[in-house]
């Protein structure tokens, strides 16, 4: 028992001993029930003037909102089919009508846009070339076409499907390629647009002076890089005789490299080579010209484009190499 009780235990026996009654509920002290009632009276109005008030706001709030809501219950559906019905895909689907062609272990859907038709050889490896080493190949396969859609051009249509280890044995150039593809295609960090010159085989006695339309490539069978492309030992004018479509790539194994020299027109390009005075005009400021031209190439997509890059593009996507 606390001693601080105690008082009030000794007057209650007092009281119970004389006869008084303890009433059964305590009386408040008026006191406290005046401090009570004028806290009441003094914060009183001030909630009532809330309360009158609250249907306003409320209404306020909703007005305000209620364009949020309603984008938020129309996205939100929308969204969550979009996740659900979209399936991941590699690169977007080629529509055109495409022949099949399976050869030497090897097989290709040929776009009847691109050429009429495609024979798979097998190559033995070259002579060394005394005048330009490095420029030999080992044993590989090479795509030729029948009836490809462009005649005339300085280019002939090839796909090259080579051994990397041979390759690269046989020719330090193109080691040197091999490596700079590897690397394009693991650091996909680096701008494809920003690079002068873009890994290329087979080896060419000539330069690399233009490239544009850069794109790295995945599919299952590998992983690559295509772009335009023209090479020369001499300063030219972009045209249509000249400029052709490349892949670069590797098979999903890394065990080959696959290179494309393709002919290409662009509806942004001439036809033909530049005459001399043409040239003279060009020459003036070459490295301009080069710009401009890549510039008005990226801009406008390639303009129309024949073969089209998406006929290309899935042509050399769907290259299978069965050993």
């Amino acid at each position: 028992m606390k001693l601080k009780n105690l008082p009030i235990i000794l007057l209650i026996i007092c009281l119970v001993m004389a006869g008084c009654t303890i009433p059964a509920t305590p009386t408040i002290p008026g006191g406290l029930v005046e401090t009570v009632q004028s806290g009441i009276d003094e914060v009183k109005p001030e909630i009532e003037q809330q309360l009158t008030q609250l249907p306003s706001t409320l209404e306020s709030m909703a007005t305000e909102y209620a364009p949020t809501i309603q984008n938020l219950a129309t996205a939100v559906p929308a969204t969550l089919e979009s996740l659900i019905s979209q399936e991941p895909t590699d690169a977007p689907q080629y529509t055109g009508e495409m022949t099949v062609i399976e050869s030497n272990n090897l097989i290709v859907q040929l776009p009847v846009e691109v050429a009429e038709s495609a024979a798979i050889t097998l190559v033995p490896e070259q002579e060394p070339n005394e005048l330009m080493p490095g420029f030999e190949l080992p044993d590989h396969r090479l795509i030729t076409f029948f009836g490809y859609r462009i005649a005339e051009h300085f280019h002939s249509p090839l796909i090259y499907v080579l051994p990397v280890a041979e390759t690269a044995e046989i020719s330090q150039y193109a080691s040197i390629n091999i490596s700079t593809l590897q690397y394009l295609l693991e650091d996909t960090e680096t701008n494809l647009d920003e690079e002068e010159f873009l890994p290329f085989l087979p080896v060419f006695n000539a330069a690399q002076i233009f490239n544009a339309l850069a794109e790295r490539m995945e599919s299952e069978n590998g992983s690559g890089i295509r772009y335009l492309a023209l090479y020369s030992q001499g300063l030219v004018g972009i045209d249509n005789y000249n400029i052709f479509y490349t892949y670069q790539g590797l098979s999903a194994d890394g065990k080959y490299y696959i290179a494309a020299v393709l002919p290409i027109n662009s509806s942004l390009l001439p036809e033909t080579i530049s005459t001399p005075e043409e040239l003279e005009g060009l020459t003036q400021d070459y490295e301009v010209y080069l710009a401009n031209v890549k510039d008005l190439m990226e801009v406008e997509d390639g303009g129309v484009l024949t073969p089209s890059l998406e006929a290309l593009d899935a042509m050399m996507r769907s290259i299978k190499i069965l050993d």
